[in-house]
């Protein structure tokens, strides 16, 4: 059976975003989870969707159309498909990137690119902001899987909207 045969495609994207940072961020035991859209056309990057552990600050809103020329490092990972995957923020070979996390009292990130069709879609992650926290090979790959799941409900419900049209 495809996962998709359980009809996740009749989920608004909040609904599936939303469950979904939730169910990574609690089960990998992160301070935030959060998904950014990039707009080609602006060229800029929005939080479009975030979840947050008890405690922890959300960022949603202090993270709305980021002009990707102020972050070339994340953005030259991102698109390249890269990951970023830092124990300690500090060490972001880039300070603007790595100034903007420490203001948000992330200690350590792991983010990953979403490509749809060969087009940048993205990127989600999770923060770490009580300690700094190496990840594991498992959540490593985990996310990796999640990142998979993430572009086909994207490409399907592209799919469908173009069909509706």
């Amino acid at each position: 059976m495809s996962t998709f045969d359980i009809d996740l495609l009749s989920l608004k994207p909040d609904e599936f975003f939303n469950d979904l940072l939730r169910i990574v961020g609690s089960g990998l035991n992160a301070s935030r989870a959060y998904v950014f859209e990039y707009c080609e056309k602006t060229g800029t990057m929005s939080n479009t969707f975030e979840w947050s552990a008890a405690n922890i600050s959300c960022q949603r809103d202090k993270l709305q159309n980021i002009p990707v020329a102020i972050n070339p490092f994340w953005h030259e990972y991102m698109i390249h498909n890269k990951i970023i995957n830092f124990y300690d923020v500090k060490d972001i070979p880039s300070f603007p990137e790595n100034l903007v996390l420490m203001e948000q009292d992330i200690k350590s990130i792991l983010v990953l690119p979403i490509h749809i069709n060969n087009k940048y879609y993205g990127f989600w992650g999770v923060d770490e902001c009580v300690s700094h926290r190496c990840w594991s090979k498992l959540e490593i790959a985990y996310m990796q899987a999640m990142t998979s799941f993430i572009r086909r409900f994207v490409a399907e419900r592209e799919v469908r909207s173009s069909l509706d049209q």
